[in-house]
């Protein structure tokens, strides 16, 4: 008697097929850990009596392309809505460049008086780099130090010039290359800046 080969399936090769429930459990508690065996375990797929069922259903599960896909696109959410983009990056350091103490204190003859933090602009704030208050006999004493202005008006205008030098060597891919690392570069001395 000749053993019939059982027909293979296409399960899991479209990236655009539905979660069931319990893939979709897999997918949250495996972004969670990263831990296959205990997220099959913890989404109800059988375990077994032997770690080798709960490893399997996992290893089976991270082959599918829908629940790839899915992973991809909750990895992607969680850096756009954590990481900061590049434009929130110039962002900050034009607040840093632009600081004025107007827009966090008001002061006259009689003293310094900080505004309330819901009164000062949002934007005012990115300027900040230390706030301190100091009690002592003599009185209050508050301290404001912003992060320095020159240094972040630097990085904007090596930022600038290395954006407006790329796109006039767009066409010179051994330019463009060049400048294009240059500007990653000042991007990674920004982000050290912060």
């Amino acid at each position: 008697m000749t053993k019939r080969k059982r027909a293979k399936s296409n399960y899991g090769t479209d990236p655009n097929t539905p979660l069931t429930q319990k893939q979709f459990l897999f997918v949250q508690e495996y972004f969670k850990t990263g831990n296959g065996v205990k997220s099959a375990i913890a989404a109800g797929y059988e375990a077994g009596h032997e770690y080798r069922t709960a490893y399997t259903n996992s290893s089976r599960l991270l082959s599918y392309a829908h629940i790839l896909r899915h992973l991809r696109e909750m990895r992607v959410k969680m850096e756009f809505d954590t990481i900061m983009t590049q434009k929130e990056l110039l962002e900050r350091l034009s607040a840093i460049g632009r600081g004025d103490m107007s827009k966090l204190a008001k002061w006259n003859a009689s003293g310094v008086y900080l505004k309330d933090s819901d009164e000062a602009e949002a934007t005012a704030k990115y300027a900040v780099s230390e706030l301190s208050e100091s009690k002592s006999e003599a009185g209050t004493s508050v301290r404001i130090k912003l992060h320095d202005k020159v240094k972040a008006l630097g990085l904007l205008q090596k930022h600038y010039e290395l954006l407006n030098a790329a796109k006039q060597h767009e066409n010179d891919p051994g330019i463009a290359e060049a400048t294009a690392s240059k500007v990653c570069n000042v991007i990674d001395e920004i982000n050290d800046a912060e």
